[in-house]
C-alpha cells in the first residue's frame, strides 16, 4: 500500500484574526478565486509556458496554429477560475507574517495535513505547487504539440484537443512562477468543472480593495475528524498585541474541547 504522503505532515495557514473566527467557531474554509491571489499571473502562468514549450520545433506555420489554438481554448476556459485557500510548509516565516498574516498582526494556524487531505477528499485536493519557469516537461505540451501537427488527439483517453486544455487548466493551479519558490505553498484546491456539485453556490464579501469572491469547504463534515484534531496550534503574529490568555479562554468558549489546541505567540523577531 502506497503511504500517504502527509503523514506526519505540517502545515501552516497565515492570516487574520476574523478568519479565526470563521475557521474555529463556523468550521469554513473559504477557497477563494485564485485570480485574486498576490500572483498577478495566476491561472496563466502554466498556460503561458505550455504555449512556449508547445510552439518549440514547429514550423512558422504550425506555430501560427498553436496561437490560435491557444487563443481560442483559453477564451472557452477563464470564466472557468479555479479556487484555492493557501498553506505553506514553513513555520514561523517573517515573509509569510508581512504577506498574509495582517502586517504580522494575524495568526498562523498549524494544520495536520494527513487529516486535512482527508477532509478535502471528495470535495477538493491538496496540492503541492511546483515553481517552474517552463513546461517543457510537461505531458500537456506533447499532447497539444502532437495535435497541432497531426490534427488528432487519443479519442479513447481524452476525448478531444477540449478535453486536454481542460485538463491542463484544473493543473494550472498548482504552477507559479519560479520567483514564489521561497514561500514552499500547498493549496486546497477546487475540482474547478465540478466545484457547485461539491461545494455548492459561490459566496461573495465586500473588502476594501474589491468583491471576494469564494466557496466553503465545510471542515466539520467528517465527524471522525474534530477541528482540534485538524488544527494543533494557533501561533500569535509577532507584531499582534492579543494575548496567550485571551486567546485561549476564546477558543474555549467557542467549545470546550478547544482547549486542547496550543496557542503561542510568533519567536519572529519582527518590529
Amino acid at each position: 500500500m502506497k503511504e500517504n504522503k502527509w503523514k506526519g505532515k505540517k502545515l501552516y495557514h497565515y492570516t487574520g484574526f476574523p478568519v479565526l473566527e470563521g475557521i474555529m467557531n463556523k468550521g469554513e474554509l473559504w477557497l477563494c478565486n485564485v485570480k485574486s491571489m498576490n500572483d498577478t499571473k495566476e491561472m496563466l502562468h502554466y498556460m503561458d509556458c505550455l504555449e512556449d514549450s508547445v510552439c518549440k520545433k514547429l514550423s512558422d506555420e504550425q506555430k501560427e496554429k498553436a496561437h490560435n489554438l491557444f487563443d481560442d481554448q483559453l477564451k472557452k476556459l477563464k470564466d472557468k477560475p479555479v479556487y484555492a485557500s493557501s498553506f505553506s510548509c514553513l513555520k514561523d516565516d517573517a515573509a509569510q507574517w508581512e504577506r498574509y498574516a495582517s502586517n504580522g498582526e494575524g495568526i498562523c494556524l498549524t494544520f495536520n495535513a494527513e487529516k486535512l487531505e482527508k477532509v478535502c477528499r471528495g470535495h477538493a485536493i491538496l496540492q503541492t505547487v511546483f515553481y517552474t519557469k517552463n513546461a517543457n516537461k510537461s505531458a500537456h505540451a506533447s499532447l497539444i504539440r502532437d495535435y497541432v501537427v497531426t490534427g488528432k488527439v487519443n479519442d479513447i483517453e481524452w476525448g478531444s484537443i477540449e478535453g486536454i486544455f481542460e485538463n491542463s487548466w484544473a493543473s494550472s493551479s498548482a504552477y507559479k512562477h519560479d520567483s514564489f519558490k521561497s514561500e514552499k505553498e500547498v493549496r486546497v484546491v477546487s475540482l474547478p468543472f465540478s466545484i457547485k456539485y461539491f461545494l455548492g453556490e459561490p459566496r461573495y464579501k465586500i473588502e476594501g480593495w474589491g468583491i471576494r469572491e469564494y466557496y466553503i469547504l465545510d471542515l466539520n463534515k467528517n465527524e471522525d475528524i474534530p477541528i482540534q484534531d485538524l488544527i494543533k496550534e494557533v501561533t500569535i503574529g509577532p507584531r499582534s498585541k492579543a494575548t496567550v490568555d485571551t486567546v485561549q479562554r476564546y477558543l474555549k468558549s467557542l467549545n470546550s474541547n478547544f482547549s486542547k489546541i496550543s496557542v503561542s505567540v510568533s519567536n519572529c523577531p519582527l518590529l
